[in-house]
């Protein structure tokens, strides 16, 4: 019998053994690979939406109706009757371009202490505007209904009502 000193070579088990071994640590990195793709898109995905609420908010922001104006004048019809029309007027700052805001007025006569968000009970009606500008409108009372000082306050509204922004409120002396 011979004995061997040293074997040359390497075995089928050890060259299996490294395949393995090395299969395992590449599946490993490839593993860790693929989550930290897929967390970069979730990431980058987020803070698009967060870019785009935010351009979204600062949009909602500028739709702010600036200083609106109102003021009365009496008509009279003769004979003791008589209405007063009551002009409202405001300015729209701008509209995101591509979308519609629609702008009325909330109004209403004031008649006491309570909070003035109280007396804003009625809605002139409704215009539509794609872009900054001015809007204003009309409405009647009737004379022997007019209190003299009445609440009102201009409002925007975009995406149906989804967003809406209300100026301050303020009387008419």
């Amino acid at each position: 019998m011979k004995i061997r000193k040293q074997e040359k070579g390497v075995g089928l088990l050890e060259v299996l053994m490294a395949v393995a071994v090395f299969a395992i640590g590449i599946g490993s990195v490839a593993h860790y690979y693929v989550g930290s793709m897929m967390l970069s898109l979730h990431s980058t995905e987020k803070n698009q939406a967060l870019f785009l609420a935010r351009e979204g908010v600062e949009a909602v922001r500028s739709i702010g109706c600036d200083e609106p104006e109102a003021f009365f004048e009496e008509v009279d019809l003769g004979e003791g009757e008589g209405v007063v029309i009551l002009t409202f007027k405001g300015t729209l700052s701008e509209v995101p371009e591509g979308e519609a805001a629609e702008v009325f007025f909330q109004w209403g006569p004031v008649d006491g202490s309570d909070p003035l968000e109280e007396y804003l009970t009625r809605s002139t009606g409704s215009q539509t505007m794609s872009e900054g500008g001015e809007f204003s409108h009309e409405e009647e009372v009737d004379s022997v209904d007019f209190v003299g000082k009445y609440a009102y306050r201009a409002v925007a509204e975009m995406d149906g009502g989804a967003t809406t922004i209300k100026g301050d409120i303020r009387i008419i002396p």
